[in-house]
This record gives structure tokens, sequence and C-alpha cells, in this order.
């Protein structure tokens, strides 16, 4: 029914206008020099949803020394991932990224992030672009001021965030 799909996608694009949706509960559960991790449950119910780790790396051979890649990666052994809630999925990983550059302790000062928009495999093919622009929209909406943010090639976001005064 094509009145309804309309009627979906509408409410769909509004929802992503907002970025309103609450994210989930995360904690942030691991940090040495080189990673820190945030993981979270894309569920409210108990025993429900897929397990998410949200990492931040640096250091690494893809990663100049100075910024932080940031990935995110479900574990699909406790339910599968397409719970129709990719957009407070969105908000929560946006959420643990804002979370993380307010934490000095943890980011380091290092302000450089480079964000791989979904996965390294290709199998979703087009469909990780249109979640890449989704998270550039995002981002821009949620990151503090003066951040410059960038595409630096296919489903990859690159931003800098502005020193804290």
């Amino acid at each position: 029914n094509m009145k309804l799909i309309m009627e979906s996608w509408r409410g769909y694009l509004k929802e992503i206008g907002e970025a309103s949706l609450e994210p989930y509960d995360f904690d942030q559960v691991y940090d040495d020099e080189e990673q820190v991790n945030y993981v979270f449950v894309s569920s409210d119910e108990p025993m429900q949803g897929s397990e998410y780790v949200v990492k931040f790396t640096t250091g690494g051979p893809a990663t100049p020394d100075d910024a932080w890649d940031i990935s995110f990666e479900a574990n699909e052994t406790v339910a599968t991932t397409d719970e129709g809630q990719p957009l407070k999925i969105m908000s929560t990983v946006v959420a643990i990224v804002k979370d993380f550059i307010a934490r000095p302790q943890l980011n380091r000062g290092l302000r450089k992030y480079v964000f791989m928009g979904v996965g390294k495999s290709d199998e979703e093919g087009r469909d990780r672009t249109s979640r890449t622009k989704m998270y550039m929209r995002f981002l821009k909406k949620n990151m503090p001021a003066g951040t410059k943010i960038r595409e630096a090639g296919e489903n990859v976001i690159f931003f800098e965030v502005p020193e804290v005064e």
C-alpha cells in the first residue's frame, strides 16, 4: 500500500530531522592506552536486543596517531540486529561519541575522529552510503559548535572538535 509506505517514510524522516530519540543506556567498560570501549544493548527489555560495542581506537595501522577511529559492532548471538530501531541505535552511538568527547581523561585531548559509516563488509552496498549520510546529519546536529565535519571518502566521516575553552 503506497499511501502507507509514504506515511511511514514521512514519520521516519521527521524522526531523523529531530534526532530526538532517547538513546539506550550505555556504559563505558574498557580503557587502555589505545582503546576505549562503550557498550549498550538495543532494547529496554531484559534479555532482548543485541549487545553493541562502540570502540574508540588510536595508534593502530589505519589511524593517524593524533586521531581516534570510531567503530561499532553488534554481538549478533543475542538477537538479530534488524530490530527496526536504526535511529535509536544511531542516536545512542552519537550520544556515546558526545560522552567520549566530553571526557578528557578518556580522549586524552585528541580532537580528530574518523568514523566508518557501517561495518566493514560490503554486503549492504549502497545501503551503507545512505546510512553514512544519516550519521553525518546526526553528527552535525549533535557535535559541539565549531566542529569541522567532512566526508573523507565512501562511508568515511572525518571530524575535528574545537579545543575546549
